[in-house]
C-alpha cells in the first residue's frame, strides 16, 4: 500500500485538515523535480562546452566563435556556477528555530534557510516554505489538543474523587450528593475513562503518522534533487514539540492504571480489552454472497415461470398478495441502499461510526449488510415461490396457503428480536432500541441515530401502509374468505398508517427544541407538519376524486415539496451557500468532483416531484395502481439513500471543523456545585501529576 493511501486510511477523519498534507507536498515535489531536471540539462551543456574548450586548447584551435562564448557567459556567469550542483548537504540548508509571542502564549516556529544556488530556485524555496508551514501547524494542533486533554484528565480525576466521596457518604449513612446515583455515576465515569483513553490513542497515532510523513517526503526530495536534506530537517522534526513531548504517553499509562485499579480490581487484561476493543475479524464473504445471490436468481426465474406458463389453477388476487410481499421487498431494498451508503462512507473516509456512536466491535461493514440482505432475499423469494406452488396443489388447505405471507413477515421480525448471539446481535439490539425510542418520542432524548432512522421511515410510507393492510387482513379474519377489499376500502385506516412516521419525526423535532431551545428544530417540525397536511389531503382526494380536493392536493404538495427541497439542500446537505469558495456548494467537500453535487441536487429535486404521478391513480386499474405505487416507493428509497450520503458528509464536515473525534460522555458530577477540594490522601493516583 502506498503511503498516501496508508495515511488516508489510518488518520482520524475528523482531524484530516490537521495532518501532514502529503498529497500537496508530492505535487510541489514534482515541480521541484521538473526544475531540477531542467537545471541538470543546463549543467551538462556547460560541461560539454568546457570539455570542447579543453580539446581546442590541445590542438591550439578555438572551437567556438566569440559571439557564442559571450552568449554562454552571459547566460551562466562564471564557470564556478556549475560547481554548485555538487554541493554537500551540510551547506544546503539550515533550519532556524524562532520564538513567536502570541496573545495566548509563546509559540515556537521553524523556518528553513536554503544556501547556495538552491536558494534561488523558486519551487525549492516554495517546497520548504510549505514544509515549515506543515511542521508549525502540526505542532500548534498537537499542543492545543495536548492542553485540552491535560485539562480533561484533571477533570476525570476530580470526578473519580467525587465518586469515592459520594460512595463513602452513602455507605456511612450520610447524605449523598444531590441528584446523583452512585451506581449510575460509576457507569458514566467508566465510559468517560474509556473514551478518554481512546482519544489519547488517536493523538499518539497522530504523532506517529506525521513523523512518518515527514520522513517519506524528505526521502523523495533527496531522491529527486540529489541533496541530503532529510538528515538535517528530520533532526528539527524530531526535536519539535509533537515529537519530544511525552505527556500523552504518561497520561495513557496513568489512565490505564486508574481504570484497572478502580473499575476492574487490577485485571489489566480485561482493562486492555475494554480500552482497546478488537475489531471483528475480517472474513471472506464473497463465496457466501455469491451462493445466496445465485440461489436468489434461480428462484426469481422459477417465480416468473410460474406466473407466465399456462396453468389451470387460479392464483391469488394481486390486491391480496402484492401488498403483503411488497412490504418486505421495500424494507429489503432499503437494506441494500444502506449497504451502498456504508461503502461510500468508508471509501470517502466519512466517519459514520463516530457520528452514529457505533462500537468498533459491533458496527457492520457493508459486506455484513449485503450478507444479511442476500440471505433474506433468498428466503423471501423462496416464500413467494412456495406461495404460488401451493396454489397448484389441490389438496392444500386454503388457510395454510394464506398464512405463508404472514410467516415470512414473522420470520423477518423474529430475526430482528432474536435474543441469541447470532446474526449480529449487538447491531440488531441497537436497531431495536432505537426503534423503541422513536415510537415513544418525545419521551426520550433524541440522538442523531434516532432521528436518522426516523427519517428513513418517512421514506417507507407505502411499506407501512401495506403493513397495515397485512395486519387488517389477518387480524380481521379476512384470510378465511380471501377477501382483501374490506381492508382496502377502509381508507380511514390509512390516515394513521401514512402519518405515523411523520408524527414520530415531528415529536422528535419538538423534543430537540425543548432540550436545545434552538428555533431551527421548530422550523424542522414545521416541515413534517406540512408533509402530514399534504398526505391527509392526498388520501382524501384519492377517495373523493373531486376537483376541489385535487386543487388542494396539488397546492399543499407543492408547498410541502418546496419546504423539503430547501431543507434537503441548505440545512441537511449544507449546500447552496452564496459565499462559499466552491460556488453554490460549501467550503469543504469530501468528494472531488463538484459536478456530483450539482447532479445529485437535480436528481433529488426530480425525485421529490414524483408525487405528481399520484394524479393518475384514479385513471389506473387496481394492478397498475399497485405497480405504480410500488415503483414510486422504490424511487423514494433510492432518493433517501442519496440523501443519506450527503447528510452524513455535512455532519462529518462540521465535526472536522470542531476537531471532534470521539463522542462526549456526560460526567456525573457538577463540580461547581460542591465545595470539594481534593486532599493529599485522596489524590495518590493523580492522572496528570507530572504533566
Amino acid at each position: 500500500m502506498k503511503f498516501q493511501k496508508h495515511l488516508e486510511w489510518h488518520r482520524v477523519p475528523d482531524w484530516r485538515d490537521s495532518y501532514f498534507n502529503y498529497k500537496q507536498l508530492k505535487k510541489d515535489l514534482k515541480k521541484v523535480k521538473h526544475d531540477h531536471q531542467a537545471a541538470t540539462r543546463v549543467k551538462i551543456d556547460v560541461d560539454t562546452v568546457n570539455r570542447i574548450q579543453e580539446l581546442g586548447s590541445l590542438f591550439g584551435e578555438s572551437w567556438r566563435s566569440p559571439s557564442q562564448g559571450s552568449r554562454l557567459r552571459s547566460l551562466f556567469g562564471n564557470s564556478s556556477v556549475a560547481d554548485g550542483w555538487v554541493e554537500e548537504s551540510n551547506d544546503f540548508m539550515v533550519v532556524h528555530k524562532k520564538s513567536l509571542r502570541t496573545y495566548v502564549q509563546d509559540e515556537v516556529v521553524y523556518e528553513t534557510e536554503l544556501r547556495g544556488p538552491s536558494s534561488d530556485a523558486e519551487y525549492v524555496r516554495l517546497f520548504f516554505a510549505k514544509l515549515d508551514s506543515q511542521l508549525n501547524n502540526i505542532n500548534y494542533f498537537y499542543k492545543h489538543k495536548e492542553n485540552e486533554y491535560v485539562s480533561h484528565a484533571r477533570q476525570l480525576q476530580s470526578q473519580l474523587e467525587l465518586l469515592f466521596e459520594n460512595q463513602g457518604s452513602s455507605k456511612d449513612g450520610g447524605e449523598a450528593f444531590a441528584g446523583t446515583n452512585p451506581a449510575q455515576a460509576a457507569k458514566l465515569l467508566r465510559a468517560g475513562f474509556i473514551e478518554f483513553y481512546r482519544s489519547l490513542g488517536h493523538l499518539k497515532n497522530y504523532c506517529a503518522l506525521n513523523r512518518m510523513a515527514f520522513g517519506k517526503i524528505l526521502k523523495k526530495h533527496d531522491k529527486v534533487t540529489g541533496k541530503c536534506a532529510s538528515e538535517t530537517y528530520l533532526r528539527a522534526v524530531n526535536m519539535s514539540h509533537f515529537s519530544t513531548s511525552d505527556k500523552i504517553l504518561r497520561m495513557m499509562e496513568q489512565v490505564m492504571s486508574m481504570f484497572t485499579d478502580y473499575f476492574l480490581k487490577g485485571n489489566r487484561r480485561k482493562a486492555l480489552a475494554c480500552m482497546q476493543p478488537m475489531r471483528q475479524p475480517s472474513s471472506n464473504l464473497n463465496f457466501v454472497l455469491g451462493l445466496f445471490t445465485g440461489c436468489s436468481c434461480s428462484l426469481i426465474v422459477t417465480f416468473v415461470l410460474l406466473l407466465t406458463l399456462p396453468h389451470n389453477h387460479k392464483f391469488p388476487s394481486v390486491q391480496i398478495a402484492f401488498p403483503m410481499f411488497s412490504t418486505l421487498v421495500l424494507f429489503l431494498l432499503h437494506m441494500y441502499v444502506y449497504a451502498c451508503n456504508i461503502y461510500i462512507w468508508r471509501k470517502s473516509r466519512i466517519n459514520y461510526a463516530y457520528i452514529f456512536e457505533f462500537e468498533p466491535r459491533s458496527q457492520l461493514k457493508y459486506q455484513d449488510v449485503l450478507l444479511l440482505s442476500t440471505l433474506i432475499t433468498m428466503l423471501l423469494i423462496a416464500a413467494m415461490v412456495f406461495y404460488l406452488v401451493l396454489y397448484t396443489i389441490p389438496t392444500t388447505s386454503d388457510k395454510f396457503r394464506e398464512f405463508v405471507p404472514l410467516g415470512a413477515l414473522l420470520v423477518w421480525i423474529g430475526v430482528l428480536v432474536l435474543p441469541f448471539n447470532v446474526f449480529y446481535k449487538p447491531a440488531r439490539s441497537g436497531l431495536f432500541y432505537s426503534l423503541l425510542r422513536i415510537m415513544f418520542a418525545p419521551l426520550f432524548k433524541v440522538e442523531l441515530a434516532d432521528f436518522f432512522l426516523a427519517d428513513q421511515l418517512t421514506s417507507q410510507v407505502t411499506a407501512l401502509k401495506n403493513l397495515g393492510f397485512t395486519l387488517c387482513y389477518y387480524g380481521g379474519n379476512n384470510y378465511e374468505s380471501s377477501n382483501g377489499e374490506s381492508c382496502t376500502s377502509k381508507f380511514a385506516l390509512q390516515y394513521p398508517l401514512v402519518l405515523i412516521a411523520y408524527w414520530w419525526r415531528l415529536m422528535q423535532s419538538l423534543r430537540r427544541w425543548v432540550d436545545l431551545r434552538d428555533p431551527v428544530h421548530l422550523a424542522n417540525a414545521g416541515k413534517y407538519l406540512s408533509a402530514m397536511v399534504a398526505m391527509v389531503i392526498k388520501i382524501t382526494y384519492k377517495w373523493s376524486g373531486t376537483a376541489a380536493w385535487k386543487s388542494m392536493f396539488v397546492l399543499s404538495s407543492l408547498c410541502a415539496t418546496a419546504y423539503q427541497l430547501y431543507w434537503d439542500l441548505v440545512m441537511d446537505w449544507g449546500l447552496l451557500q452564496k459565499k462559499a469558495s466552491n460556488r453554490w456548494l460549501r467550503d469543504k467537500l469530501m468528494f472531488e468532483r463538484k459536478s456530483l453535487y450539482y447532479s445529485c441536487m437535480l436528481i433529488n429535486t426530480l425525485l421529490r416531484l414524483l408525487w405528481l404521478f399520484s394524479l393518475f391513480h384514479l385513471e389506473l386499474g387496481a394492478t397498475k395502481s399497485f405497480g405504480l405505487e410500488f415503483i414510486l416507493a422504490a424511487f423514494e428509497i433510492c432518493r433517501r439513500g442519496m440523501w443519506n450520503v450527503f447528510r452524513l458528509e455535512n455532519e462529518h464536515v462540521n465535526n472536522v471543523g470542531k476537531y471532534r473525534a470521539i463522542k462526549v460522555v456526560p460526567l456525573p458530577f457538577e463540580e461547581k456545585d460542591y465545595a470539594y477540594v481534593s486532599s493529599p490522601e485522596t489524590s495518590s493516583a493523580r492522572v496528570v501529576k507530572d504533566a
